[in-house]
């Protein structure tokens, strides 16, 4: 899975405090982005399932690694390739815009693919 460059400014603050959870704010703060950019970027991490919700206190979402992350660090050569998919984008998203055509590691194609973000495209 390809990462872009803010989502791995995120997931280096989670490195740098795990196992500890961060606020959409702390994470702004930590990664030196807007709360905005911060919110949108860890939506999109959790529902690839890189990281968490671990807990609501009061109006804040905090998030965390997944209690599988550091096993998935120590064996990183265990896990197997994805077949890749070809998709087109249905609405903009992220740094991709409507109509872009890229290819995705399969779990994230059919991620976009069941939110409506994308379609596969056979041929």
């Amino acid at each position: 899975m390809q990462l872009s460059e803010i989502e791995n400014k995120i997931l280096e603050c989670f490195r740098s405090v795990h196992p500890k959870d961060l606020s959409i704010n702390e994470i702004a703060k930590l990664a030196g982005i807007n709360r905005l950019t911060a919110s949108k970027y860890v939506a999109v991490l959790s529902a690839r399932g890189i990281i968490v919700l671990s807990r609501v206190v009061g109006k804040a979402k905090m998030f965390k690694l997944p209690s599988d992350y550091a096993e998935k660090i120590t064996r990183p050569a265990e896990s197997k390739a994805n077949r890749m998919i070809k998709v087109e984008f249905l609405k903009d998203y992220l740094h991709y815009k409507k109509g872009a055509i890229i290819l995705l590691e399969e779990n994230e194609a059919q991620e976009l693919i069941k939110t409506r973000f994308a379609r596969e495209i056979t041929a």
